[in-house]
This record gives C-alpha cells, sequence and structure tokens, in this order.
C-alpha cells in the first residue's frame, strides 16, 4: 500500500507536470508563430512590391529552413490568390474559403492535425499593410504557419523523464523512511500483541505489553495487560481455594486389612484400631451409635 501510494503520488505529479509543461511549450510554439507573422507582417507593410507571386519565396524558403519548428508557410494575397507556399507535401492543402474572414476583417485562427502520427499546430493570421480606400481595409493578405509540435512533445518528454527522476530519486527515500516509520510503530506492536494473545490462549502468562506513544495500539495494549492480570488473579484465587478444599477433605482410598471377627481395623503401625476411631481419624466423619433392629431383637428380646 506505501508503494502504491509513492507510485500513485508520482503518477500524480507526472501528470501534472506533464500538461502543464506541454501547455507551455505549446504556448511558446504559438508565440513563435505569432512573430514570425508579425516579422512578414512588418516586412510587407516596409515593401508592398514584395507582395506578387514568387517575390516571397526566398523568405519564406529561409524561415522554413532555418526554423526547425516551421514546417510550411503559405501566404495568399486579399483576393485569396496563394503568392507561396512552401513545400509541405504530406500537410493538407491551404483552405482559401477558410481564410475568407481574414481577408475581410483582421485576425487569427489556430486549428491542430495529424500526419503520418505527427501533430502539427497550424496558425492563420491577416497580414495588414497600407489603407486600400477601394477594398476600405488595410488587411493585404493573410499568412498560414505550420508548426511541428513532435520537437515540443519530445522536449516536453525530455523535460519530464528529467524531473520525474528527481521526484522518484526523492520519494524512494521517503518512501522507505515511512515503510520502517510504520513496520516499527504498526507492525512489529502488533506482531507482539498476536503473539501475545496466542501464548496467552494456551493458558500461558505472557509479559506485559509496553508500547510507546499514547495512540489506539498503546490503548490496545493496556487493555490487553490489564485483562491478563485479572485473569491471572482469578486462576490463583481458583487454585487457592482448590488447595483449601483439598487440604479440608480427607479421602480414604486403597484397602483396608479389617478383622472378619471382631471388625478393628490394621493399621500402619502394626496395631489393630477400632473401626470407629480409625474413620474418625483418617477423616472427618463423626459416629452416632445405635442398635439395628436385628441386634436390638438379638441383644434385647
Amino acid at each position: 500500500m506505501q508503494l502504491a501510494g509513492v507510485l500513485a503520488i508520482a503518477g500524480g505529479v507526472a501528470a501534472a507536470r506533464y500538461y502543464a509543461i506541454r501547455t507551455e511549450l505549446h504556448l511558446e510554439v504559438e508565440r513563435s508563430a505569432g512573430s514570425l507573422a508579425q516579422v512578414l507582417e512588418d516586412l510587407l507593410a516596409e515593401h508592398p512590391e514584395l507582395l506578387q507571386r514568387q517575390a516571397l519565396e526566398a523568405v519564406v524558403d529561409r524561415f522554413a529552413r532555418k526554423l526547425p519548428a516551421v514546417a510550411r508557410v503559405s501566404i495568399v494575397d486579399a483576393t485569396g490568390a496563394i503568392l507561396v507556399d512552401s513545400h509541405h507535401a504530406a500537410a493538407p492543402p491551404i483552405d482559401r474559403q477558410a481564410l475568407r474572414p481574414l481577408l475581410g476583417e483582421a485576425g487569427e485562427q489556430r486549428s491542430s492535425f495529424d500526419v503520418a502520427g505527427d501533430r502539427y499546430l497550424r496558425v492563420s493570421r491577416s497580414l495588414r499593410g497600407r489603407y486600400d480606400p477601394v477594398r476600405r481595409s488595410d488587411v493585404v493578405g493573410a499568412v498560414t504557419l505550420d508548426m511541428r509540435l513532435a520537437l515540443t512533445d519530445a522536449a516536453v518528454t525530455r523535460d519530464l523523464v528529467s524531473e520525474m527522476a528527481l521526484v522518484l530519486a526523492l520519494c524512494i527515500p521517503i518512501g522507505g523512511l515511512l515503510y520502517l516509520r510504520t513496520r516499527r510503530s504498526l507492525v512489529r506492536p502488533l506482531e507482539q500483541l498476536a503473539a501475545a494473545g496466542a501464548q496467552f490462549t494456551r493458558g500461558e502468562v505472557p509479559a506485559p505489553l509496553t508500547f510507546s506513544g499514547r495512540d489506539e495500539l498503546a490503548g490496545v495494549a493496556r487493555t490487553f495487560n490489564e485483562m491478563v492480570e485479572a485473569r491471572t488473579a482469578a486462576m490463583k484465587q481458583r487454585e487457592r481455594q482448590l488447595a483449601e478444599a483439598e487440604a479440608e477433605v480427607k479421602v480414604l482410598r486403597g484397602i483396608l486389612p479389617i478383622c472378619a471377627q471382631c471388625k478393628r481395623i490394621h493399621t500402619e503401625e502394626g496395631s489393630w484400631q477400632q473401626i470407629e476411631s480409625y474413620v474418625r481419624d483418617h477423616s472427618h466423619a463423626e459416629f452416632s451409635h445405635g442398635l439395628c433392629p436385628d441386634c436390638a431383637k438379638a441383644t434385647w428380646g
């Protein structure tokens, strides 16, 4: 149970840290995408002549190749026509229809998708430039950035492994100390109590239990000691009563050599003693003399 508790604590900490690190790194990826979109917006604001087909290919290729997290960069003009799209054949094509709201009013969209087991974050953002009185808008186009999350997930796993190694390094000694403390304060007293109970059941008198502290086990030990003392005192009292009864009772046992004529008994000392005297000496019986009908008739007629 203690091992399960330590593992549960470690699992809870791991889950909490995983989602915390993952959220933090994903936000970092989103901020990176926002920063890159801002750079492109500033570039087009300063050089509006770049808003034509293939004019931004060199810039986009540099972003896609120099930044490992950037998987794809796509730019469309105010009409929705694709001006440049870096090579990322495995990703789904740009949904120009979904970009229509971003071309009418400045805004931002976020979505995620999976490609061949790898996760990607897609950030689409309006590009603002010089105000166009005909269109009555300063939105000159939109950019779509596909950011790789595999690197982020790898960083999450790496950071989580390092943190959990530290957590386990702390939890294992703490768990060991908890086990030793529980063993000393709970398991051993219970073992002593069970052994004393078995000894008491066999009729033996166990040694008094001494548990330190004032917890429930100490109360159980005091109750058990009082029970043993009361039972032992009762047994000793019964033994004394039995000994006193045996001392008071005298029982005649064995074969008594008796005269067939006079009925006197041959004692251990070698003399002959009247049966009344012999029985009186060897028991608490007393005699009351009288005559039976036969003897009375034979004697008195």
